[in-house]
């Protein structure tokens, strides 16, 4: 008699979702329609909308306003983007002189100590007298009496001065410091040009694209660096194109050209002379000490070496600050050419990108 009502209930139960399940039915059945229609209109609106946005693009295009400079105008630009230039170039020059005038008194420092201690030891003038004793019995001419004279001088000045490996290596830096100043100093002034011109960036680098590029040979490699490229933040490749083209141009040429240069000019002419002298005073000494051999006793002998000696060192007083002298001089006429040759110098790829530029706008400029 329990299972009846239990059994009701259930019914009552599975009725009560039957109907719920009919109720949900027909309501998705009413508004199934409206889906539908929703659906349609999604995508009309979506294919209607995009021939829309076609069409009125097609009609903008025709119509965009192209900003350009006028003519009068680009004169005047031109003029200042060649100053801005100018600017750039004052401003790495500056940092190359200044860096090179460093270089130049470091050098000083090596050709106090150890060059000249090293040159005027006694007794390394005591081997230069003997060698221009045997050079003058045995050679021809002047220059083979100079050249083979001076050759330990030449070896030792430019290892002990120069040390090539290392200036090969602070040419590098300073060529590097150079071109990374002559990049951002231009970037700067053309940033300054076109907001003094209030010039939109797609007109400035039109304008800018027209000046041309200047071409690099990097590693086998054309490279081709413009000023637009400059203008456009991108300073790190143009100092990369620049620096790479003056590995080929010759950082280690400049190095190569100016250790040739000191030891075949200048040092040359130096070294000659002073051998010259210390070849005759060789001679007479040489004979005065066969004769105190022969005729003198051992005191007066050793006298003559007293003298010998304190003779060396009054020559040394007065003779090296003249040798130091001159070679200063020949040290500023290399930090000069490392400066301002335009092949070899440290500034010879900015240079050249500098000067192809100009020339670009001197003709926009109607200038010869």
């Amino acid at each position: 008699m329990s299972e009846q009502p239990s059994e009701n209930v259930n019914n009552v139960i599975d009725t009560q979702k039957i109907d719920r399940i009919r109720a949900c039915s027909e309501l998705i059945k009413s508004i199934s329609k409206f889906i539908w229609i929703a659906v349609v209109l999604i995508i009309i609106i979506h294919f209607w909308g995009n021939f829309s946005t076609n069409q009125i693009k097609q009609k903008i295009n025709p119509t965009t306003v192209n900003i350009t400079i006028p003519e009068q105008k680009q004169y005047q630009i031109s003029g200042d983007v060649a100053s801005a230039l100018s600017k750039a170039l004052v401003v790495a020059r500056e940092s190359a002189a200044n860096n090179l005038e460093q270089w130049k008194n470091e050098v000083m420092h090596r050709v106090d100590h150890p060059f000249l201690d090293w040159y005027y030891n006694y007794f390394n003038q005591l081997g230069i007298g003997a060698k221009a004793i045997w050079i003058n019995l045995y050679s021809i001419s002047e220059e083979e009496k100079a050249e083979k004279l001076i050759g330990s001088f030449q070896q030792e000045f430019a290892k002990q001065v120069f040390q090539p490996s290392l200036m090969q290596l602070e040419m590098e830096r300073f060529t590097r410091q150079a071109v990374d100043t002559y990049v951002s100093e231009t970037n700067r002034n053309l940033a300054g040009v076109q907001s003094a011109y209030n010039i939109p960036q797609p007109t400035w680098e039109r304008f800018l694209e027209g000046l041309g590029s200047i071409t690099y040979s990097s590693g086998g490699q054309q490279q081709n660096l413009t000023l637009r490229g400059i203008s456009r933040g991108t300073g790190y490749l143009a100092t990369t194109a620049m620096i790479k083209a003056v590995g080929v141009i010759g950082t280690k040429k400049v190095v190569t050209t100016t250790v040739s240069k000191a030891t075949s000019k200048a040092v040359t002419k130096l070294a000659t002379k002073t051998a010259a002298k210390a070849a005759a005073e060789g001679t007479g000494e040489m004979a005065v000490g066969l004769l105190g051999l022969e005729l003198l006793n051992p005191i007066a002998g050793l006298g003559i070496l007293v003298w010998d000696v304190w003779d060396h060192y009054h020559t040394v007083q007065v003779e090296r600050p003249i040798l130091r002298a001159n070679l200063e001089n020949y040290l500023n006429e290399v930090k000069e050419s490392l400066l301002n040759d335009k092949e070899n110098g440290i500034l010879s790829s900015v240079n050249k990108f500098h000067d192809g530029i100009l020339d670009s706008l001197n003709s926009n400029l109607g200038v010869g």
